[in-house]
């Protein structure tokens, strides 16, 4: 076998190995990327925060109803209204507060629960029942609580005709629902008076049907307003019930998708109580992975839904330059291997291709020979230095045979002469 065709073989062994090898991580690696290239735990991660950034918003609202129950003028005025006297003026006073903190609603009412006056409508007095759950709680546990509720058409309409302005201005799109229906986030704090006697409760809260603040802030949370292709890479909705009533997905002043209806088996699946992860769902025409997770009012009851999700356009962008990168690296490593092992199966057959040559011109009887393989892997030149001393230790044993024979054909000639004397003196007599 030439020394050229062995060298070829173990090229070739080492190449099948590599690209074996290559290929198997080609597929496991692509296979990994297309599956968690936006893992679940991101979805779960996300619509956690999203849930962060709805909880500070609720607690916004809790914490300014809490500071504006401590205002002694709201004391003042229940015990006015107790004893007779108009309400007018605590009125007055809550709305001017209702506009300062950018409150759509702002009512006072007695320790029974009973209304006293509103802000923003103070001419009626019709009870808003979407409010009682949280104003009892206050009450009874004389601290401030909050949680989001539904209001129907009617009850929207008894604290002030703009909050069902409100939702009908977001209520055309294709396909909509067209309710008359809001959703509020709604906090209520127990008054005390100086010896922390119960007076009564102020309640107030924020209408989020077309109300993009929310929305807006998880945006700039999770992705900072970033756009792919002129477009949000990220959507955040809020729903009421199965209805959109607020999301970021508005270009061009665009709300056709405030209104429309959350995809039925994603909605049965959260009415069951589960958090929904990485399911496509098509917004203002186009596809998106989203999250979704129930939001409970006050008795814990699945009233709404809030999504957040991340332009699945982005997803293939991501994944199509995370996989160009992966085989690029990969191809590199299959080349940088394949020029490794050329030049390992060099260095290995040279000196083998040495050691062969040495051998046949020992083979001619030429014994002057000598390998220098100090340069070959520790193995081969180990080898090399056994051989050089078999050379050596055969050049000993040739030296020694052809002493002995030359001493032996000496004897032979003196054996020789000595008979040869003999035979004269022997003739002689």
């Amino acid at each position: 076998m030439s020394n050229n065709s062995l060298k070829n073989k173990m090229l070739a062994s080492f190449i099948i190995v590599i690209l074996l090898t290559g290929i198997i991580t080609a597929i496991v690696g692509v296979r990994f990327i297309g599956e968690n290239i936006v893992p679940k735990q991101k979805g779960r991660l996300d619509l956690n925060a999203a849930f962060q950034v709805y909880n500070d918003a609720e607690q916004d609202i809790i914490t300014v109803i809490r500071l504006t129950s401590s205002r002694f003028f709201l004391v003042e005025g229940i015990k006015e209204y107790a004893g007779g006297g108009p309400t007018l003026r605590l009125a007055a006073r809550l709305e001017k507060i209702r506009d300062t903190e950018s409150l759509d609603f702002l009512n006072i009412a007695d320790t029974s629960g009973k209304l006293i006056v509103r802000g923003r409508n103070p001419g009626v007095t019709m009870s808003v029942h979407a409010t009682d759950a949280v104003v009892r709680r206050a009450l009874q546990k004389r601290k401030a609580t909050g949680s989001t509720e539904i209001f129907t058409g009617n009850e929207l309409l008894t604290e002030g005709e703009a909050l069902v302005s409100a939702v009908a201005k977001y209520s055309d799109g294709d396909n909509t629902v067209q309710s008359t229906d809001g959703m509020a986030i709604v906090g209520a704090a127990p008054v005390l008076d100086e010896n922390g006697g119960l007076c009564g409760v102020i309640y107030g809260g924020k209408l989020l049907n077309g109300n993009f603040a929310v929305v807006d802030k998880i945006v700039d949370l999770i992705y900072e307003r970033e756009e792919y292709n002129r477009r949000e890479i990220c959507v955040s909705t809020i729903f009421m019930h199965d209805e959109r009533i607020s999301t970021n997905i508005r270009s061009n002043r665009d709300f056709s998708s405030i209104g429309t209806k959350l995809p039925a088996d994603i909605y049965g699946e959260i009415l069951a109580g589960d958090t929904v992860v990485n399911r496509k769902v098509v917004v203002a025409g186009h596809p998106y992975r989203v999250a979704y997770g129930p939001i409970r009012n006050i008795s814990g009851e699945a009233i709404g839904i809030l999504g957040v999700g991340i332009l699945e356009e982005k997803i293939w962008g991501t994944q199509r330059r995370a996989l160009f990168i992966f085989i690029a690296i990969t191809f590199g490593a299959l080349l940088l291997s394949i020029s490794i092992s050329q030049w390992l199966a060099g260095r290995i057959m040279h000196p083998i291709k040495s050691l062969l040559l040495t051998t046949a011109k020992i083979a001619k009887g030429n014994y002057d020979q000598k390998v220098d393989l100090h340069n070959a892997p520790e193995e081969i030149a180990a080898l090399g230095n056994e051989f050089n001393r078999m050379i050596a230790s055969i050049k000993e044993r040739d030296r020694k045979l052809m002493d002995q024979a030359q001493q032996e054909v000496m004897r032979a000639d003196r054996l020789a002469m000595i008979g040869q004397l003999a035979a004269g003196v022997a003739h002689d007599f």
